[in-house]
């Protein structure tokens, strides 16, 4: 299920995880995923394989930022031989 919001002039669509997956969730994601996604943009649902999430927190750190900033861009760069073979 999608729905739109809109905030700071920028349209944000709403989706549940299963309809994100394209299945049903197992017993640890359904625990502690959250019950809505939010992105901004167009977006294939479900997502394609492989499927990365960097997921973080309203009050970060200065340490946590940085620390989620190399993650993220470890995860890029090893994606990104991949990511050029796509169609």
């Amino acid at each position: 299920m999608r729905r739109e919001y809109m905030a700071d002039e920028v349209k944000y669509q709403a989706t549940n995880l299963e309809g994100l997956l394209g299945r049903q969730l197992n017993d640890v994601e359904e625990k502690y995923a959250p019950k809505t996604a939010y992105y901004a943009g167009s977006m294939e649902t479900p997502l394609p394989l492989p499927k990365v999430a960097v997921v973080g927190s309203r009050d970060a750190t200065d340490e946590g930022l940085a620390e989620a900033r190399a993650i993220t861009e470890m995860l890029v760069k090893g994606l990104t031989p991949w990511l050029t073979k796509l169609p």
